[in-house]
């Protein structure tokens, strides 16, 4: 079995479990103050297995079920037998990373919590289009270019994430896709693909 669909399956669960019990749900959430007072670290990965409402989730997984099968096979090629546990550790760094900005702003705040695998699942993301900018997209049932969708998405996350009413955590988007570039640009070069040649002759040429 892929480990994005056991991924998916245990979010899935876990997030629907955290919905019938607002107690589990205040445990698993990424709560400042929780981390910096009480040493509850383990928020850090806890967040991305809780979602707040069905669109969030199903918009989360649908897009890692459509991108993370693809990484899966590109590590697997890059790594060899180490395959699986790369992926896993990319995809567990990628939540902590992504989430550690809002812990540095909001490590004392009573009253921001964080929850969602967005910083993720943009890092799995941005990894395939990266890796393979020929990749195919659809958004809203637009046909579109990987890359072209990744421009547009973080250029939607610096703006959006500049209003200061939005409930999206557009800085763990933009982390998390700066995680899935530099990991494309690593796993690229143990086998000796310039990935940033190779992506920018694409969209050039």
């Amino acid at each position: 079995m892929q480990l994005t669909n056991v991924i998916i399956g245990l979010t899935i669960v876990v997030t629907f479990l955290a919905w019938r019990s607002p107690e589990l749900m205040d445990k698993l959430v990424f709560f400042g103050p929780a981390l910096s007072r009480d040493r509850q670290f383990y928020r850090l990965v806890t967040y991305g297995f809780v979602h707040a409402d069905f669109w969030h989730v199903a918009f989360n997984m649908f897009t890692l079920w459509s991108f993370g099968s693809v990484a899966e096979e590109f590590i697997n090629a890059e790594f060899s037998g180490l395959g699986p546990l790369v992926y896993l550790a990319f995809y567990f760094l990628a939540l902590v990373i992504s989430i550690y900005p809002s812990y540095r702003k909001h490590r004392n705040d009573m009253s921001y919590v964080s929850l969602g695998a967005s910083g993720a699942v943009s890092a799995v993301l941005a990894f395939v289009v990266i890796s393979d900018p020929s990749t195919g997209v659809y958004v809203y049932g637009i046909p579109m270019r990987g890359w072209q969708y990744l421009i547009l998405f973080v250029v939607g996350s610096v703006y959006f994430g500049r209003k200061p009413n939005s409930r999206i955590n557009h800085t763990a988007h933009l982390v998390g896709t700066v995680v899935g570039l530099v990991f494309a640009i690593f796993a690229g070069w143990t086998v000796g693909y310039n990935v940033v040649h190779e992506f920018v002759t694409y969209v050039t040429a």
